[in-house]
């Protein structure tokens, strides 16, 4: 095999590759029965333009097989200063973007029956992390990530949302997925009146389960409200305060760049995903009041618990529950 399965340079490049790959990667049929999740337009105009990257490299080596070796090479390459005309190295995050570009496409081809199991499939595995990621954040950065938002009501809609991240354990993605119908009154798992969220799923807008509020969480969420213009229950939560597209439904990437940004103005060391580290302290806060490893299970709404399993000392209870350990999570109370 001289080149990619069956393909030259120029038409990997070409539109009609473009529109097959993106069809793969963002199916028209009903998301519940497609063996590929449906992933967001942006999300796989990245994957294209990452992708690309990779068929220069490629090519400037003579374009030999694809192998399991080459993609080692290939990451080998994304970890050096020739990777960037600067002379500087990648950062982790963007060498994790081209790496999971390359394996969509080496997926995508591989469903079409180029190869019997993808070349690239554990290419990820020797990705380098970043060492700060797996960390949680400590009360007192983010307290200062908190204070760098103003009393404006894009400054209370990003501190409801750190807020969110930081006690009851959401995903930035889920975050945005809400309406204002989604936080309703409601009654805690004793029976209790209190106020519930409705969450969405990540993958799945009509899969939602209901959260019981922090008392940070409402305390944000009701300052917020009281500034937000009104609307009907089925529009966005949190919406953009202003600008051109005002009113509409915030963006998760923007809402990334905007609390890495926020954090870096607090001087501290931050990782490449400041939310994840925000969704890990939730999980820190509520061990270090007594929760089990199944209580935390339920509030960060997983099926495994490995990526947050080195904060236990012990394993939790394996009996089944239904209230979720955002109840433990009272450290950052006094913010509201």
């Amino acid at each position: 095999m001289s080149s990619a399965p069956g393909y030259t340079p120029a038409e990997l490049r070409s539109k009609e590759t473009q529109k097959a790959f993106t069809r793969w990667l963002r199916p028209k049929s009903d998301r519940t029965s497609s063996q590929q999740p449906k992933r967001a337009k942006g999300t796989v105009l990245s994957y294209w333009k990452q992708f690309l990257t990779f068929i220069d490299w490629w090519e400037s080596r003579g374009t030999p097989p694809w192998t399991p070796r080459l993609f080692d090479q290939y990451l080998g390459f994304l970890g050096s200063p020739q990777a960037r005309k600067t002379g500087k190295t990648l950062s982790i995050k963007t060498v994790k973007l081209r790496v999971l570009a390359v394996r969509a496409f080496a997926a995508y081809l591989t469903s079409e029956g180029e190869w019997k199991k993808s070349p690239a499939q554990y290419l990820s595995a020797r990705t380098p992390q970043d060492p700060l990621r797996s960390n949680p954040f400590e009360v007192p950065a983010i307290k200062a990530l908190f204070g760098q938002f103003d009393e404006s009501e894009g400054g209370l809609r990003d501190r409801a949302i750190v807020l969110l991240l930081a006690t009851m354990g959401l995903r930035i993605a889920e975050c945005c997925r809400l309406n204002l119908g989604d936080y309703v009154p409601g009654s805690d798992e004793d029976g209790h009146a209190a106020w519930v969220l409705r969450v969405p799923s990540r993958h799945y807008q009509w899969d939602r389960r209901k959260m019981v509020v922090t008392e940070a969480v409402k305390g944000a969420l009701d300052r917020y409200l009281a500034c937000r213009p009104a609307g009907e229950l089925g529009e966005p939560l949190f919406i953009v305060a202003r600008g051109e597209y005002q009113g509409n439904r915030v963006d998760p990437g923007g809402v990334g760049i905007r609390l890495s940004r926020a954090f870096r103005a607090t001087g501290l060391a931050h990782p490449s995903g400041v939310g994840h580290s925000l969704r890990l302290a939730a999980v820190q806060f509520a061990i270090e009041k007594g929760a089990t490893k199944a209580e935390v299970k339920a509030m960060l709404r997983v099926r495994e618990l490995s990526s947050v399993q080195k904060h236990f000392d012990k394993a939790g209870s394996k009996q089944p529950v239904v209230r979720g350990a955002q109840r433990y999570v009272t450290q950052l109370s006094d913010l509201v």
